[in-house]
């Protein structure tokens, strides 16, 4: 167990989130560890190709037997239902790589995952509508005192008063739409939530 986790660390350093690998790092990689940790990540054999790819151009093969057991192990620790559920709530797509690791039970929270996944943004989605009427809302409010204020100019005509109160009227019909529309996506997010919440509850 010691070994497995000196050998992740090194695949992370030699990794480091970058597609290829360096001169320094095909020479020296562990292909143990770098295996673990592509198998830990989900990643497919394309990542296997890349590294043959960037190694290449320095003269180097990988060690193929080497990356393909560390790749067996990583893919012990992500093929499992609660880190399918992870990978699901969080958006991430599913590359396919458990058959024969356990890809029912992956699967299964995968997709319990993507269901509160669909659901957040849901909720975010009615959140973003309230804040953008909020803001209309306001924005509609300063307008208002800016007629309001003309209202009371001194030498103001009787015409360019009237056309004021009419601006005002049509301010305020729209006004009062925004706050309809504010408060039935108030009602709505409070079901939406709920449902998220029992998602969650529901899963683990």
């Amino acid at each position: 167990m010691d070994i497995v986790k000196l050998s992740t660390a090194a695949a992370l350093l030699f990794l480091g989130g970058c597609a290829s690998l360096s001169e320094e790092q095909c020479n020296t990689g562990d292909w143990y560890g770098i295996g673990f940790s592509d198998g830990a990540s989900g990643r497919n054999l394309s990542r296997l190709e890349q590294h043959q790819e960037s190694c290449a151009d320095y003269g180097v093969a990988p060690q193929l037997d080497l990356y393909q057991k560390g790749r067996g192990q990583g893919l012990l620790q992500y093929c499992t239902a609660a880190n399918g559920y992870r990978v699901g709530s969080i958006g991430n797509g599913y590359e396919g790589v458990c058959d024969g690791y356990g890809e029912r039970d992956f699967l299964r929270g995968y997709q319990a995952g993507g269901a509160v996944y669909q659901q957040k943004q849901q909720v975010r989605r009615v959140r973003n509508s309230m804040r953008r009427v909020s803001q209309q809302i306001d924005e509609l409010a300063a307008e208002e005192e800016t007629l309001r204020s003309q209202l009371v100019s001194e030498g103001l005509k009787r015409k360019q008063r009237q056309r004021l109160l009419d601006q005002l009227d049509e301010l305020d019909w729209r006004h009062n739409e925004l706050l309809r529309e504010h408060d039935a996506l108030h009602i709505q997010l409070a079901p939406e939530q709920r449902y998220l919440q029992e998602l969650k509850n529901s899963a683990w």
